[in-house]
């Protein structure tokens, strides 16, 4: 026994012997910890003191020089398993936690999971002060320029039972709320770090279960919901593509669990304060739907397989029309197949509850750029509003659901990610010939009211391509709107203007196009370039 737990090799230089010594100390001291037989125990227990100093004992330069990850994994396993013992570190203490703090600075994931697991053992078995809490709430906020460190300690803060720390609950829940958010400032917008604030949230809510409402306030879960609204809408990109998904991935599965858990507490109790309305599950709901048909598979598939959680197997959970979701909804649905999905939940634009946020998912999807989501989103929206009534009394007609493209514009007037796949929707609308039976209603002048950006060329590009439609009223009814536009700005397009006001736009199509293409220059508008037909 003294020969195995002695293991001199664990503080060797040689790296891949302590490597392997200290994965082989933590497996071997938690085996006799947890063997039946006492004596073999009791004699462990006796032996167990040389194992105490061993993390101290690690050569700096195996903690810090290249391949030291994998010395780092191995020494936070070791402690985990110590800690699982209950040894008593007594003065190593202090030097068994630098270990895993630094560890969890660290840019590997693996060892950060590695420390994370370490840290949760230590707290479980040393405890854990305020002052180490509120250092680490420090390390999490998003001006801490050390991103690695806010990923590696949003995680430890979910590895703590907050029913033994509950007066930290509302300090370190507001901070990861904080920290799970999209920043302006690119260096702050930690993709990683973003996301690993959602599950360190995700592990603090789901050890808490059935004591969720007596940890948690109810203005801090309210608090809580806000910004997992907002973790939704994150569409963070850099080099390597839609990084915000990460986030929303992370936000969906919380939901999977924090949904149902939050309305069971709240069917247990006859107070009035309940933490869950249906107003605030009808927003999920309606972000789910969105998310549901988005352009990455991966997050479809996410969005689809906790609708079904909440929708089928939570009776608890009260929501707007439950029924026709219930009725449109299988659960057998591939939600990685854009021809399985798109149909299915076009159809729920009827519901005007998640009509807007439903409707946004489709149109970025349709203005996306893989061939079989373009063709099928796009199709499957052309087709649908093909068939509703130009309007009628109704909320589910042409005209009204037009009105929620306004709305959406009007939502992402600055977010292009939205706005030029809605001007393409847009036009495949009136190149189909869905929008021409709409009269009263002019997106593109909305749209051409933006300042310098992409958006208004394009609006500007379309609406003077009306002044030749072939529809004599559609030309009369876009130089009015034109006018009107042009007669608030700030610039001075009085020669425009004069020609808009003095051309008959009712005369043959010859008569008009060298008028229309007068207004060019004069608005400051790049003529758009005809693509020739091939042979």
């Amino acid at each position: 026994m003294t020969n195995v737990l002695a293991t001199p090799s664990t503080t060797s230089s040689d790296m891949q012997l302590s490597h392997g010594a200290l994965l082989a100390t933590a497996e071997i001291s938690l085996s006799l910890w947890e063997t039946n037989n006492q004596d073999v125990r009791a004699s462990y227990l006796q032996q167990s003191a040389s194992l105490v100093p061993i993390i101290s004992n690690l050569p700096t330069r195996s903690l810090t020089t290249f391949g030291s990850e994998h010395i780092r994994e191995a020494a936070c396993h070791l402690i985990t398993c110590l800690c699982t013992t209950n040894l008593a570190f007594d003065t190593h203490i202090s030097c068994i936690k630098k270990v895993v703090w630094t560890s969890l600075e660290r840019k590997e994931e693996n060892v950060q999971e590695f420390a994370v697991t370490a840290f949760g053992a230590i707290a479980k078995a040393y405890g854990v002060e305020k002052q180490e809490i509120d250092e680490i709430l420090c390390k999490v906020e998003v001006s801490n320029p050390m991103f690695y460190g806010r990923r590696g300690f949003a995680l430890a803060l979910g590895t703590l039972d907050y029913r033994e720390y509950k007066d930290w609950m509302h300090d370190v829940l507001i901070q990861l709320c904080k920290a799970s958010q999209a920043q302006q400032d690119h260096q702050a917008n930690d993709a990683e770090a973003k996301r690993n604030s959602v599950l360190g949230l995700s592990q603090i809510l789901l050890g808490l279960d059935e004591d969720l409402k007596k940890v948690i306030s109810y203005d801090d879960f309210q608090y809580l919901m806000t910004s997992l609204t907002q973790c939704l809408n994150d569409y963070s990109v850099d080099q390597r593509g839609d990084v915000g998904s990460w986030v929303r991935i992370a936000t969906m599965k919380l939901l999977d669990f924090l949904l149902p858990c939050v309305s069971r507490l709240d069917s247990l109790e006859d107070s009035n304060t309940k933490y869950l309305s249906e107003k605030t599950t009808a927003v999920f709901i309606s972000a789910l739907l969105k998310q549901s048909v988005e352009r990455i598979d991966k997050v479809r598939a996410c969005a689809g397989k906790v609708l079904c959680n909440l929708i089928f197997e939570n009776v608890d959970i009260s929501m707007p029309a439950k029924e026709d979701l219930v009725n449109s909804i299988h659960r057998d649905l591939n939600w990685s197949a854009p021809s399985d999905v798109y149909p299915v939940m076009v159809s729920l634009l009827k519901i005007p509850e998640y009509r807007l946020e439903l409707l946004t998912g489709l149109i970025t999807s349709a203005g996306g750029l893989t061939e079989s989501l373009v063709r099928h989103s796009s199709t499957c929206l052309i087709d649908y509003m093909d068939s509703l009534p130009a309007e009628d009394t109704t909320n589910t007609s042409l005209e009204s659901l037009f009105k929620v493209f306004i709305d959406i514009f009007a939502k992402y007037e600055k977010q292009d990610r939205v706005t030029i796949p809605l001007l393409d929707v847009t036009g495949l609308l009136y190149e189909s010939g869905t929008l021409l039976n709409i009269t009263d209603e002019k997106l593109y002048i909305g749209l051409a009211s933006i300042d310098d950006s992409q958006v208004k060329v394009k609006a500007m590009q379309q609406l003077l391509s009306f002044l030749v439609h072939s529809f004599p009223r559609i030309r009369i009814e876009v130089s009015d709107q034109l006018f009107t536009q042009l007669s608030v700005s700030e610039e001075d397009y009085s020669e425009a203007m004069d020609i808009i006001t003095g051309t008959d736009w009712t005369q043959y199509l010859e008569n008009v196009k060298a008028k229309r293409d007068q207004l060019y220059p004069l608005l400051n508008i790049p003529k758009p370039v005809l693509m020739k037909k091939p042979a």
